[in-house]
């Protein structure tokens, strides 16, 4: 009671304390809560463009003797491997690879039960099976092998009747997982059929399996719910087999854990910054509770003179000043977190919920540990018997740059090892990431670090300025030689204006770094607005005009990516018809030049142009020593890379025998869904079984008509030869662009004869990276290949920083061109392209578009990845919030030591005024002090925040950017202008608690009396 009864004069002060430790943790209650509610956000909304495999978990088994039992048990393994917050539905069905009957005896066929399929599919024609004897078809499938209703089949050794035809409602949906079986009717087996409950065991050589699909709500995902998911599906084998469930033959096709990964990755990349924050913010706050420790003690110096005289010893002095400030500290914590609570309460949606109790409760413990510590020292020392000014000087000195060393050690640690990962985000030995918390600290113990380091010569700068001062008024010379020889109270404001300060500068670099690092990158990693990666198989020419035709697309062009193999490493590979080059990001567009590249690597796709408004080509040629006609394939190739192969419609008169005839085949070639020029590339003839009569069969050269008979020639200029065919059974061209085919033959491949320019050695760019591996200029050859492709030896013809869409620093760019005709000319397939670059006015909104026209296994990116830059683009909103919580407190600093220094420099009033000095010129000298301490504080800010900058901001924004490695050599930039408006602003709230300590000493000046009361 007694000590309640001392201490209630000083409320206020206890108040402040409170008040600081109450506003800093709510603070980091709130900061991490909205850091929590930004994430859950991005989170949900990466989902958007995402389907099929990947938004489901799935697990599949034989089926068990008793399926009742095996599903009750697997549902609820599979429960308790999902977190309920995630709130996931779970279906099961059950699905049978048998054996098909005639005519297709050499396949499977797929079997589901309708049960399956209930309010997932619709009828087309007929109607469901309802007897054993029947089953309805997969539409697709059914429509290629020509069944319908009324068709028997024999699945298993069982003849059963298809009674109709069904198509799945969303083939997006995840509960199909991308099966493009169920969604397509496509894959090894045939079908798929549904049957009404069969009896498998009347199948023969049936292999029924059980499949469990969980779809967590996309709603209700949160960063927690997918990292216990991560956590927990691992497990999913042991888990079954400690309930007694046989896991032999066990699989688990969803995605759904590669989503998180991707999803948990981009939260460690904002959650790299936390220890930055947590770290600026307890500097700043010790700093101002140490000085309004300091504050209390001065108010109390009395008082601690005379109970030190009636016989208290230091160290109770000090325990009852560290329950003092202990309990005031602890009820702020208690205060700030109450505030904290109500306010997410108010607004959820903002700050979501309490969030990382252990990290607010360890910070606030912190806090209140040093507040009691600094109040407890503080106490001490007024209490204890006086020491020798001297001794206090040395012991001063040797105490502050010892600290100041161990800081700087700790920190110039903390800036190595970051250099040297280069960036805070690690992976560990598993590959998951991870943040390395010594390096993430780096940026902000290197700020306390330079502050402290230039607080040492500030005493220093400050009598030169003493010495320049003594030439120059009487109040400049006071107001200079206070400063110099100032007490530690101003010292802590300057340290505390510079800790704010360089916050700010930290803040400003980090802000405008990473979201040029970050936009460049995304950019540059998707090649255009939008890029469509395919799952697997590649992209067909129907896959293009489906995407061409989605609403908000303006281009599409295919682009084949592929491992690079050089000679003793590997790369990326990136193929794209030059005119793709045109949809090239804006952003991306300071590490690439499209023209520059255009021009580099164009290779004419050579060949005859098919005129603009053809839309039926007619090839007439003569055949003779054939058995039938053969079958005839126009292989075309569009300015933007698309390959088509259109089948001819054969009109063959007088084949027969072996007796020369005439033939004729029409090609449909319509118009070009993509509006790019078409070229002619290749005919491919296809002969059937035994289709040479004798020795050998000659097929003529090609003639080419617009439309019907007697429409005009095309192509009358280009000549033609039989360039490629059965390895075994080759052609032989013959002078007029014919060839001789020997029995057995089965394949040839006529091309103009002509070889486009580039060919041979195709011009290709590499990225910088590459060109330094290896000692590469421009005109040097290179050798790479395409693993189980083929080899090439092109010539550089450009370098540059990156190249779009590799997701490597080690890359090169090749017309995909160069690939197809290079496939045309060989006896080998083209591969189908990886991936498609889309431009668009809008690309989220063709995003969108597009996910509803392919398959759900195809991923999509766009060149500025919303939800990534929510997600990642916090840790920008963290270091603002943490920069104006470190000026709140630098200007409380202010307050409290301006209240100190005023009753401490109380008698220094009168011998002024005795000098002559009265209340005017007083607050002068006050007035300029105190802009000496402003001027100080920022200017030390600034230097270390540069310094900061300078040294670890470009690897701290690393951390924060997709793909990092191709933003390597990102150039360190400053966002000016919120950095400037922010330092004008701590500097004006500066200002206003110096007008407030001119305007108290001067009214002290005016009333001696009074001035020896303040307190």
């Amino acid at each position: 009671m007694l000590s309640l009864r001392r201490a209630r004069p000083y409320a206020l002060v206890f108040a402040a304390v409170a008040a600081v430790v109450g506003l800093v943790a709510a603070a980091l209650l709130l900061l991490l809560g909205r850091l929590d509610v930004t994430a859950d956000a991005g989170s949900r909304e990466s989902l958007t463009l995402r389907a099929g495999a990947d938004l489901a978990l799935a697990a599949r088994l034989p089926l068990a003797p008793d399926p009742v039992a095996q599903d009750d048990t697997v549902r609820e393994v599979i429960g308790a491997a999902v977190p309920d917050s995630v709130n996931a539905s779970v279906t099961s069905s059950v699905w049978a690879e048998m054996p098909f009957g005639p005519p297709i005896d050499e396949q499977d066929a797929l079997v589901v039960t309708t049960d399956g399929l209930a309010g997932a599919a619709r009828i087309v024609t007929g109607r469901e099976a309802a007897t054993p004897d029947e089953a309805s078809m997969q539409a697709d499938a059914a429509a290629r092998l020509g069944l319908g209703p009324g068709a028997e089949v024999t699945l298993g050794g069982r003849t059963v009747v298809i009674v109709g035809t069904w198509l799945v409602d969303d083939p997006q949906a995840p509960e199909w997982l991308g099966d493009e079986r169920m969604t397509r009717g496509a894959g090894p087996e045939i079908g798929p059929f549904a049957l009404d409950d069969p009896d498998w065991g009347t199948f023969a050589d049936a292999r029924p399996r059980v499949q469990w699909v969980a779809v967590p709500a996309s709603e209700d995902v949160t960063v927690g719910g997918l990292e216990e998911i991560l956590r927990s599906w691992p497990l999913l084998r042991s888990r079954l087999a400690a309930a007694g469930v046989p896991t032999d033959g066990l699989s688990t096709p969803g995605a759904f854990t590669g989503t998180a990964q991707a999803v948990t990755a981009d939260v460690e990349r904002m959650r790299a910054i936390t220890p930055v924050a947590v770290v600026l913010l307890l500097a700043a706050t010790v700093i101002t509770l140490v000085e309004l420790a300091r504050y209390l003690t001065a108010r109390r110096i009395t008082e601690h003179a005379l109970l030190w005289a009636r016989g208290r010893s230091a160290l109770a002095a000090a325990r009852a000043g560290a329950v003092e400030g202990g309990v005031a500290a602890a009820g702020g914590a208690i205060l700030g977190a109450l505030v904290a609570a109500a306010v997410t309460a108010a607004l959820p949606s903002v700050f979501g919920s309490i969030a990382s109790p252990a990290v607010a409760a360890s910070a606030a413990c912190v806090l209140v540990v040093i507040t009691a510590a600094a109040h407890a020292v503080c106490a001490a020392r007024a209490s204890g018997p006086p020491m020798r000014t001297v001794a206090r000087g040395r012991l001063r000195r040797a105490i502050s740059p010892a600290a100041t060393l161990v800081v700087a050690l700790a920190a110039g640690i903390a800036v190595w090892q970051l250099r040297l990962y280069g960036s805070p985000v690690i992976r560990d030995a598993n590959g998951a990431p991870g943040v390395d918390p010594v390096a993430a600290a780096a940026p902000a113990l290197a700020l306390v670090a330079g502050v402290l380091l230039l607080l040492l010569a500030l005493p220093l700068v400050a009598r030169s300025v003493e010495r320049g001062a003594g030439r120059r008024r009487v109040t400049n010379l006071l107001a200079t030689r206070a400063v110099a020889r100032a007490p530690s109270q101003l010292a802590a404001v300057v340290a505390v204006l510079a800790v704010a300060t360089g916050t700010v500068v930290t803040a400003a670099a980090y802000t405008r770094t990473w979201d040029v690092a970050f936009t460049q990158t995304s950019a540059v990693r998707a090649g255009a607005p939008v890029q469509v990666v395919a799952g697997r198989g590649g992209f067909t020419p129907d896959d293009v005009d489906r995407v061409a035709r989605a609403p908000g697309v303006s281009a599409v062009f295919p682009v084949q990516g592929a491992p690079l193999q050089l000679s003793d490493g590997s790369g990326a590979l990136v193929a794209a018809d030059v005119s793709a080059l045109d949809a090239v990001p804006a952003a991306a567009m300071t590490l690439v030049d499209p023209a520059e590249l255009m021009a580099a690597v164009r290779v004419d796709p050579g060949g005859p142009e098919v005129p603009v408004g053809v839309q039926e080509i007619r090839m007439t040629t003569t055949v003779s020593g054939l058995t039938a006609a053969p079958a005839f394939d126009l292989v075309l190739l569009d300015d933007h890379g698309v390959l088509r192969r259109i089948p001819g419609s054969v009109d063959a008169a007088a084949v027969d025998g072996g007796a020369e005839g005439t033939v004729v085949a029409t090609f449909p070639v319509g118009s070009s869904a993509t509006d790019a020029a078409r070229h002619v590339v290749a005919l491919d003839v296809a002969f059937g079984e035994d289709a040479v009569v004798g020795d050998e069969a000659r097929v003529g050269p090609p003639t080419f008509v617009a439309g019907p008979s007697g429409s005009p020639p095309l192509f009358a200029e280009t000549e033609w030869a039989a360039r490629v065919g059965d390895i075994l059974v080759p052609p032989d061209p013959q002078p007029d662009g014919g060839f001789l085919a020997r029995p057995g033959v089965t394949d040839v491949r006529v091309a103009p004869v002509e070889e486009p320019a580039g060919l041979a050695e195709p011009p290709v760019a590499i990225s910088d990276a590459l060109a330094e591996q290896y000692g590469l200029t421009v005109g040097d050859r290179l050798s790479f290949g395409i693993e189980r492709v083929a080899r090439y030896t092109g010539v550089v013809t450009a370098i540059a920083p990156a190249i779009p869409s590799a997701a490597e620093p080690v890359a090169l760019l090749v017309d995909l061109t160069v690939l197809q005709l290079d496939a045309l000319r060989a006896p080998r397939g083209v591969v189908a392209p990886s991936s498609l670059w889309v431009d668009a006015d809008d690309p989220q909104a063709a995003a969108l578009a597009i996910r509803e026209v392919v398959a759900p296994g195809a991923g999509i990116v766009t060149a500025d990845p919303a939800a990534t830059r929510r997600i990642v683009g916090a840790s920008v909103v963290v270091l603002w919030t943490v920069a104006a919580v470190t000026a709140l407190l630098a200007v409380a600093t202010m307050v409290a030591v301006a209240g100190g220094v005023r009753r401490s420099r109380r008698s220094e009033l009168a011998t002024l005024r005795a000098l002559g000095l009265g209340a005017s010129a007083q607050g002068s000298i006050r007035a300029q002090e105190w802009l000496l301490v402003i001027g100080a504080g920022v200017a030390v800010g600034l230097a270390a925040g540069a310094a900061v900058a300078l040294l670890t901001i470009p690897e701290l924004a690393r951390a924060a950017v997709p793909d990092d490695a191709l933003g390597r050599g990102m150039a360190l930039l400053v966002d000016g202008r919120t950095g400037t408006v922010a330092i004008l602003l701590l500097i004006g709230a500066s200002l206003g608690v110096t007008l407030g300590a001119v305007a108290r000493t001067r009214r002290d000046a005016r009333s001696p009396g009074r001035a020896e009361d303040v307190g």
